[in-house]
Parts: structure tokens; C-alpha cells; sequence
């Protein structure tokens, strides 16, 4: 049985004779961690001084970061996954308007690619910079994957 769920798990191993007497216990601990990042659940959260992304203003870095999860759910503790994502800042004419962050950008948009920051625990902040007002859209992708 392959193990989805990360954590750490007691295992008990006993031994036994054909008469059914126990003739030796022992237990040890086993840590499962996460598997790689996916990118299906990973979602912009706060993450130390990285705030919350929904605001930002012209001419100085904005910050805002994401949590990494595998493919069962599990949020990844550590960092180090940085290459795997590739991310976009598109502007948008209105707030709820669907521009999506489309790669590649329509005609019209302007484009941001925001440096990133491995946080070493399974967040990554975004940080950019615009001289442009305007809504934006965040497109982060995984693998390839749009999420």
C-alpha cells in the first residue's frame, strides 16, 4: 500500500511462533512527506510579510504568496520547488472581468512576471513592481498546469 497522506506513523512489527506465542515486539516511527507540488489546490495565502494579494500600488514592490500542496492534498513543508512554477500578472480592464492570465497574453494586456521567493516552507512569495493602474489578474502555472 502506497501511503497519500503525509505525517508520521508507528509501525509495530511482531513475531511469532507456530504455537502463537509472541516471541518479539518492536515499533519504530516512519515520516512520510509530501510528494512534489501539483497544481491542483495551491492557493494564494499570507505567509509571514508576504500580505494578502487583493490590493497593491504603482511604483513600489507589492508582495503576496502562495502555499504549495502535493497531488493527495498535502501541504508541502519545505521549499526548494521554485523552478516548477511559472507565474503572470496580466491586466484586466474591470475587477471580475475574465482575463484570466492567458498565456500567451491577449492583444492589449500588459504582462508582469513577478520574481519569486522560496520561503523554505512550502510557500513562495511573488513580488513585482507596476507603473501602470489597473486590476490583474495572477495566473500561476505547475508542471505546465494552470492552476
Amino acid at each position: 500500500m502506497e501511503p497519500t497522506i503525509s505525517g508520521t506513523y508507528g509501525i509495530q512489527i511482531r513475531a511469532g511462533s507456530a504455537s502463537g506465542d509472541v516471541l518479539t515486539t518492536d515499533s519504530f516511527s516512519l515520516r512520510v512527506n509530501p510528494a512534489a507540488p501539483y497544481h491542483i489546490g495551491t492557493m494564494i495565502e499570507n505567509s509571514g510579510s508576504y500580505d494578502s494579494p487583493s490590493t497593491g500600488a504603482v511604483a513600489i514592490t507589492n508582495k503576496f504568496a502562495f502555499q504549495s500542496f502535493d497531488r493527495y492534498g498535502n501541504s508541502l513543508t519545505v521549499g526548494g520547488f521554485e523552478g516548477n512554477f511559472d507565474v503572470v500578472l496580466t491586466s484586466c480592464e474591470a475587477p471580475n472581468v475574465e482575463c484570466h492570465s492567458s498565456y500567451p497574453a491577449q492583444a492589449g494586456t500588459k504582462v508582469i512576471s513577478p520574481t519569486k521567493v522560496d520561503l523554505a516552507n512550502g510557500f513562495y512569495g511573488l513580488e513585482y513592481s507596476t507603473t501602470v493602474i489597473g486590476y490583474y489578474s495572477v495566473g500561476i502555472k505547475c508542471h505546465g498546469n494552470i492552476f
